[in-house]
């Protein structure tokens, strides 16, 4: 594990490895722009607290100083300002993260927005979870039905036999 002290600048893949691989269970991601930039995109299960507001509200963060704590903004900027103002309170573990939400878009990485809630899981991944499993499977299937019907030999028809001449079933 990393340590930050007084905080440590990572870029947007850390901070993601850090977010979804499990081990900073206690980790804290606090979003420090303003409530409508959050509301047009956030990164899930973040605590928003302004930096123009952290120094006020930082009780809110009581129990936390030991905790990682991932910063971040719009660019980069703002997060620089947290990351001292967290580190003025004695919190042992800040990482702020560069380039901000622009930079965590750019990557790829998914964003909520006010219309989505945090409700166990990012409701936009299992949608598009959701959307390339079925046409995965649906693509499966295509594939399985085109294999077997290339693989299948068309069947043989054996020409008609005409009875003999002098068996019962002849007729001329």
């Amino acid at each position: 594990m990393v340590y930050a002290s007084p905080y440590t600048d990572i870029d947007v893949d850390t901070a993601y490895n850090m977010i979804t691989n499990g081990s900073y269970p206690d980790l804290v991601v606090l979003d420090v722009r303003t409530q409508s930039e959050y509301d047009r995109g956030h990164i899930y299960e973040t605590v928003l607290v302004p930096h123009t507001e952290l120094d006020a509200r930082i009780g809110e963060l009581t129990g936390r100083e030991n905790h990682e704590i991932v910063v971040y903004c719009r660019s980069g900027v703002r997060s620089v300002t947290a990351s001292e103002i967290l580190d003025s309170h004695n919190f042992t573990k800040v990482y702020n993260m560069l380039g901000g939400i622009q930079a965590w878009q750019s990557a790829g990485y998914p964003v909520l927005d006010a219309t989505e809630t945090n409700m166990g899981q990012d409701a936009s991944f299992w949608m598009q979870w959701w959307f390339w499993a079925t046409a995965t499977s649906g693509i499966v299937v295509l594939a399985v039905t085109v294999y077997f019907l290339k693989k299948r030999e068309p069947p043989t028809r054996e020409a008609p036999t005409l009875p003999a001449e002098g068996t019962p079933e002849y007729s001329p």
